[in-house]
């Protein structure tokens, strides 16, 4: 048996003379991506190349599905990294096909090549304003050639290399008209269609074209719908082409800015922590001051946190923001709201003294945003201050953002005002309207940054209520918007969240699957506040299991916990466990001096005692 490759169809023609010789003809159609794709990383499995991912995309675009082709670029390219070259041989084959075109299917092919993805029939037309009979003639002759394919109305290159080939016989002059032609084509057809869904093809064509200006303002403008239509990370995309366009220092600092905030608020926190730690590094070249405070400090130290940094280290540094004098007072009230989160988190009391003290000048300038005073205030007073002043705070904080335009920060403020009106001791249906709200206009904007804490805040609501149904639903919700999130502190919290629900309602497989998942979230990042619920959620399982045997060792390092956290919010859960265990051993005189000191000294008089602590108080007598 011989097996013959040819491209002519009618190869078979010529046995027709040959005795006994009957050729089977098979028409090989070319690869598709995936098996071109396997094929190039079975042939670099090994070698230099192995995983070498940008490598395998530009063989899988460049050889058209065919075999061969694909082997040689996949041994003899050259370069290890972008821009890669095709073998000499490769190139000269792809050369000596162009040279049977004559100069309308030339055309048509560096058209197409021009135009790439939006590549169309109509297009094409309109670009070169060929004759119908010639483009007609044109096309028949590249799809017989096999150069190029049709898939739904899109014109697609059979292979790369030739089209690059056809490119390099464009003089520079002709190469900028075709990018002209077809960026002014693409712009008119955006403008007709009110859509940005071009406005990055047809950026590139004005930045080939040589209109770097035109490509930079037609990316930005672009950029700035879609992030007012809720598509955060697709603007991050255009703003970090903008900045790689431009050449003005100043320029790619505002691009970079705006990236980062767009990635922000699509909540991709690993290149927003990437994109912001490179624009602040270029601000400290490009300013005489080595301090910049900004709204991207704020966000990269909030990023940071949910990423799992050291929460130390970030407090330290905010409550710096907070007292620097070279910041505006705006944003040293900013950061003092952040740090006291921060100090909360960690139920550091004297830290937060300390920021309300650093932020004092600030605060008691005139021309302070209300809604930025009031939600430093809200923050104190609801974790260490007054719970009746911060529950003014979040009051007169709902008030004006359900009067602001919507936004980040509208989401931001309600989710927050949210908390604080749980917690402080409002109707939990204000707490709700106010999270609904936040996360209304999350979603409806694209702000994954907002949508899965204000889902998380609804679930707490319902958890007071006791209708732990709906709370599961919301926790279900609330896990389903941080699915792909890389926030470890949101997700860890989300998590745990779902744990204390079954674990009230007795579904012990699920409780220990959530605790050990929320457990692995939060990793070593953990605060006083998770350390303490993760640990009474596994006592409290060991307790409804009937295998809680807590040493002495057990006991003192619990007890050590609830003293560092009894003053913070929502430690009722955590101190019934305790009361529990001591009682479990015997102590009943030590659990009911801990109750008492607890409810009458450090608990924080907002709401109703969660339903394990009010059966102990009565069980024990406290009042």
């Amino acid at each position: 048996m011989v097996v013959l490759t040819a491209r002519q169809s009618d190869v078979a023609q010529q046995f027709d003379c040959a005795d006994d010789v009957h050729p089977r003809l098979m028409r090989l159609k070319p690869l598709d991506d995936s098996a071109s794709r396997t094929l190039v990383q079975r042939i670099v499995t090994g070698t230099t190349r192995d995983g070498n991912e940008p490598f395998i995309e530009w063989c899988v675009a460049r050889g058209g599905g065919n075999p061969y082709v694909l082997t040689e670029l996949a041994v003899r390219a050259e370069g290890e990294s972008e821009p890669f070259r095709a073998p000499a041989a490769l190139e000269r084959i792809a050369a000596e096909r162009l040279d049977g075109l004559s100069d309308v299917p030339l055309r048509i092919l560096q058209a197409t090549a021009v135009l790439g993805p939006a590549s169309s029939t109509r297009r094409v037309e309109e670009l070169l304003g060929a004759t119908r009979l010639g483009l007609l003639d044109g096309l028949d002759t590249l799809s017989t050639a096999g150069m190029i394919g049709l898939e739904s109305d899109r014109i697609v290159l059979r292979h790369r290399l030739t089209a690059d080939a056809a490119l390099e016989r464009l003089s520079e002059p002709a190469r900028q008209l075709l990018h002209r032609r077809a960026a002014e084509l693409l712009e008119r057809e955006r403008s007709t269609e009110a859509s940005d869904a071009l406005a990055g093809e047809c950026a590139q064509h004005w930045q080939y074209a040589g209109e770097h200006t035109r490509a930079i303002e037609l990316l930005t403008g672009a950029a700035s719908r879609l992030t007012g239509l809720g598509m955060p990370i697709e603007a991050a995309r255009l703003y970090e082409r903008a900045a790689q366009i431009t050449t003005s220092a100043p320029d790619k600092l505002n691009h970079l800015a705006a990236r980062a905030h767009a990635l922000f608020l699509g909540a991709d926190w690993e290149p927003f922590v990437h994109v912001a730690t490179e624009l602040e590094s270029l601000q400290r070249h490009t300013r005489s001051s080595p301090d910049n405070h900004d709204d991207t400090e704020l966000e990269l130290s909030l990023a940071k946190w949910r990423l799992g940094a050291d929460r130390r280290e970030l407090l330290v540094d905010a409550t710096r923001c907070a007292a620097a004098t070279s910041a505006s007072d705006s944003h040293r009230v900013h950061a003092a709201a952040w740090a006291l989160m921060l100090a909360d988190n960690l139920c550091d009391e004297h830290a937060a003294t300390a920021v309300m003290r650093a932020v004092a000048p600030a605060i008691a300038q005139t021309g302070i945003d209300d809604g930025a005073a009031a939600c430093l205030h809200m923050v104190y007073h609801t974790a260490f201050g007054n719970p009746q002043t911060g529950l003014d705070a979040a009051h007169r904080l709902t008030d004006a953002q359900l009067a602001a335009p919507d936004g980040g920060n509208k989401a931001k403020y309600l989710a927050h005002a949210a908390a604080a009106l749980r917690l402080c001791g409002a109707p939990i249906l204000e707490a709700r309207q106010a999270a609904a709200a936040a996360l209304e206009i999350a979603q409806r904007l694209g702000l994954a940054a907002y949508a899965a804490p204000a889902a998380n805040q609804i679930t707490l609501t319902f958890l007071a209520e006791g209708d732990m149904a709906t709370a599961r639903a919301w926790f279900e919700k609330a896990l389903w918007l941080m699915e792909h999130s890389a926030d470890t502190v949101g997700r860890s919290t989300i998590l745990s969240n779902g744990a204390e629900i079954a674990l009230r309602e007795r579904r012990l497989g699920d409780a220990e699957r959530l605790i050990t998942e929320s457990e692995q979230a939060v990793g070593r990042a953990r605060s006083p506040r998770s350390e303490i619920r993760h640990v009474s959620f596994r006592w409290r399982l060991a307790v409804l299991r009937g295998d809680a045997d807590p040493t002495e060792h057990d006991l003192t390092h619990f007890a050590h916990l609830h003293r560092r956290t009894r003053k913070a919010n929502g430690q009722d859960f955590a101190t019934a466990v305790l009361v529990d265990l001591l009682l479990l051993r015997g102590r009943r005189r030590e659990a009911s001096r801990l109750l008492t000191a607890y409810v009458s000294r450090f608990r924080r008089p907002t709401a109703s005692l969660e339903p394990d602590l009010e059966r102990l108080r009565r069980e024990l007598g406290v009042e």
